[in-house]
């Protein structure tokens, strides 16, 4: 089951005095979490980016259509997971409204 939340903590580690690593100790020193962030408003940012990249390129609103949002949503999905492990990642849709086949791509920032 998916978490439905990003969340956050920072800890901090403590040594007890004489003690080896063994003996460290982590105390939750804060705890935060956005239920706006996660993996599906990860793929919405997605979807809506290259609906409009279609837009801007065709002049057509393939968010208009539930078969070509259906699309939009599996390739955006599997390019977010290629994102994760790259820093660059292909868009590809064939027929993705009225017979139009949509390549795009995708980069993102190197830590």
């Amino acid at each position: 089951m998916r978490a439905p939340a990003t969340r956050a903590a920072g800890l901090r580690r403590r040594l007890r005095p004489g003690a080896g690593a063994a003996r460290s100790q982590f105390e939750v020193v804060d705890a935060a979490w956005d239920a706006a962030l996660g993996a599906e408003a990860l793929d919405f940012a997605l979807v809506e980016h290259f609906a409009a990249e279609f837009q801007a390129k065709h002049g057509r609103d393939a968010l208009g259509s539930p078969r070509a949002l259906a699309k939009l949503r599996r390739q955006a999905k599997r390019t977010k997971e290629v994102l994760s492990a790259n820093s660059e990642a292909s868009f590809s849709v064939e027929e993705l409204l009225d017979g139009i086949d949509f390549r795009a791509s995708i980069t993102r920032r190197a830590p």
